[in-house]
């Protein structure tokens, strides 16, 4: 009679955050994209209505004239 033993070294998905830096799951990979999307709606959102506070009124300046972002 012979048994026959697995020895795979399976551990299962990485823990906290490695388990979305390092993932190839679609699921995951996906969601990240979900977060980064709405990230950037958010902070695109603040850019637009800093640039409609400043045409609220001619001559109104609530941003320095050479803002940047680096």
């Amino acid at each position: 009679m012979t048994t026959i033993t697995h020895d795979d070294h399976h551990h299962g998905p990485e823990k906290g955050l490695m388990r979305w830096v390092k993932t190839t799951n679609h699921k995951d990979i996906g969601s990240l994209y979900m977060w980064f999307a709405f990230t950037m709606l958010l902070i695109g959102g603040a850019f637009a209505m800093g640039i409609r506070a400043e045409l609220l009124q001619p001559g109104l300046q609530l941003m320095e004239p050479q803002f940047s972002i680096n």
